[in-house]
């Protein structure tokens, strides 16, 4: 997986996750997800950034939208943010290593 994926990918799963946050009525986590939109797409051009680094933020972001999920009691969104998760800490297994990760695993 590269990084233009990675970013694709993201940037997708935001959208999912801005459809959570309505759902939720979470107004912190809207204005949340529509900075993370500028930031994943400006941060994709820094070639300081590896793709770890990306996918470790795109993995937060998943985290974040699973306890979401968790508290509004919304399993098909939990399993759906899950299953990507999973997917991604087997291209980035060091993922695994990463404590706010784990704590969904």
């Amino acid at each position: 997986m590269n990084r233009e994926t990675i970013v694709r990918f993201h940037i997708d799963d935001l959208k999912v996750g801005y459809e959570l946050a309505e759902i939720a009525r979470n107004s912190f986590l809207q204005n949340y997800i529509k900075n993370q939109f500028d930031v994943v797409k400006s941060n994709f051009d820094f070639d300081f950034f590896t793709d770890f680094d990306l996918a470790f933020a795109y993995a937060v972001d998943l985290v974040l939208f699973i306890k979401t999920s968790k508290i509004i009691n919304d399993n098909e969104n939990k399993d759906y943010f899950y299953g990507r998760l999973k997917e991604l800490c087997e291209v980035f297994p060091d993922l695994l290593g990463k404590s706010e990760i784990r704590e969904v695993l």
